[in-house]
């Protein structure tokens, strides 16, 4: 209440009066004189709330004012502009309030606990309204401008004062993450890492060696890389195709943990292929395990919508028979899926399916060049078109230029100057997998 009000209690079903009466602005004491009818009067002397207690409309500016009394005047170093608003809606002529001498810093914000933050908002929630800092000399008509402009993005740029408009911007920030520079940019001190037009980088995992007829270790990715498929698997044995079959490579799986590969009598390298986006590690799942009949093509495993197959995370031969009577003879990743053709044998297959953790982005991933190696050598680079990198291997197909017992993959590798095969017995066609990270 205020004081010379009036106010009108109920108490036991019967009206009750207070008159309160100040006598003085500068006395801290009320009389208040209570009525009830058939009942009694009394008289309360209580002391009014000292200065300093503050109403919640007016609690910030007197809070300010106390610090600033507390400077000493010659110390006020703070301006103000504010819109007031009265609670009816009615706004007020903007306030203004400058310091009589300098003080550095002219403001100082403190918080109760370790979190500060300073909130500028538009009361305008269905539409994006100008928002914006003005930075300025005084009495200059213009001056550096920081905020957003009838949109989402954060904007800095040079211009005339009282409006967003009319600005030569800077810099613009967008939702995404996205920078533009606008002018000339200079650069002074090391550049400490390039990235490529693509958005992402992939890198190799740490090389490891398996045994013979026995799972090798993880090959691994650093802190902040993920899997996104395999690198390379090398067997070591590489004797020429004029003789019968020796070794074969019998199965290979990637996950989050690294990359690993079952050698048939033989050891072998395997190498995962790490990748990232220029902010974080790629979020990587596995398909659902596919099984593939043989000597046909096998259902696709397919990815989450949300994701891209960016290379294989499982491809096995099931040793349906004698193993010199198998192979893989083809497999495929595409944006969607990941298919495989064995021979001889039954096998199985999943896909390695990738996204960047920013979900307003995603994978475009397309095949690179084929190209087409002879037998028991490497084959010539299949590489990517410009703003792609490299990510793992598409397709390799065994051409079957004699009969399938007597050809496999020996060895096939990527890195970023694209991807190759090594095919034992016959020439095969290679293609690597190209990706770049494009808004959804």
């Amino acid at each position: 209440f205020h004081f010379n009000d009036v106010l009108l209690l109920y108490f036991d079903l019967h009206p009750v009066y207070i008159s309160i009466h100040s006598y003085s602005s500068s006395v801290s004491y009320l009389f208040i004189t209570l009525y009830i009818p058939h009942f009694f009067f009394f008289f309360l002397m209580i002391r009014r709330p000292p200065r300093s207690t503050l109403s919640s409309s007016s609690a910030a500016s007197d809070v300010y004012k106390r610090q600033v009394a507390d400077l000493g005047a010659e110390r006020i170093g703070h301006r103000v502009t504010a819109q007031l608003e009265q609670a009816e809606g009615e706004s007020l002529a903007p306030q203004s309030s400058y310091s009589q001498a300098g003080i550095d810093p002219a403001a100082t914000y403190y918080s109760l606990d370790s979190d500060v933050s300073l909130r500028i908002e538009s009361r305008k929630a269905w539409d994006p309204s100008q928002v914006y800092l003005e930075f300025r000399n005084q009495d200059l008509g213009s001056g550096w401008k920081l905020g957003m402009n009838k949109d989402l993005n954060l904007h800095i740029g040079w211009g005339a004062l009282g409006t967003a408009d009319e600005t030569v911007e800077a810099l613009r920030i967008d939702q995404s993450g996205d920078m533009h520079f606008y002018g000339n940019v200079e650069l002074k001190g090391q550049v400490l890492r390039s990235w490529s037009e693509s958005g992402i980088q992939c890198e190799a995992g740490s090389m490891v060696t398996g045994n013979p007829n026995g799972w090798s270790t993880y090959s691994e990715c650093r802190a902040g890389w993920a899997v996104a498929g395999l690198e390379g698997v090398y067997l070591h044995d590489t004797r020429g195709s004029d003789q019968a079959k020796y070794q074969d490579i019998d199965h290979v799986q990637c996950n989050n943990q690294g990359c690993k590969a079952w050698c048939r009598e033989g050891q072998c390298d395997v190498v995962a292929r790490c990748c990232k986006t220029e902010q974080a590690a790629l979020v990587c799942t596995d398909s659902e395990y596919k099984h593939e009949y043989k000597n046909q093509w096998g259902s696709p495993a397919y990815c989450d919508a949300r994701d891209t197959a960016t290379g294989v995370a499982n491809l096995d031969l099931h040793n349906n028979v004698y193993w010199k009577h198998q192979m893989i003879n083809d497999f495929q990743v595409t944006d969607r899926y990941a298919k495989s053709w064995c021979w001889g044998s039954n096998c199985g297959i999943k896909a390695r399916c990738c996204r960047p953790q920013n979900e307003n982005y995603k994978l475009e991933c397309k095949p690179g060049a084929r190209v087409e190696g002879q037998r028991d050598a490497w084959g010539p680079w299949s590489t990517c078109p410009a703003g792609f990198t490299v990510v793992s291997h598409e397709r390799i197909d065994l051409l079957d230029h004699r009969h399938p017992n007597d050809e496999i993959m020996h060895k096939y590798e990527c890195n970023d100057s694209g991807c190759r095969a090594w095919c034992w017995g016959s020439a095969c066609a290679t293609w690597a997998k190209c990706c770049r990270v494009v808004p959804r």
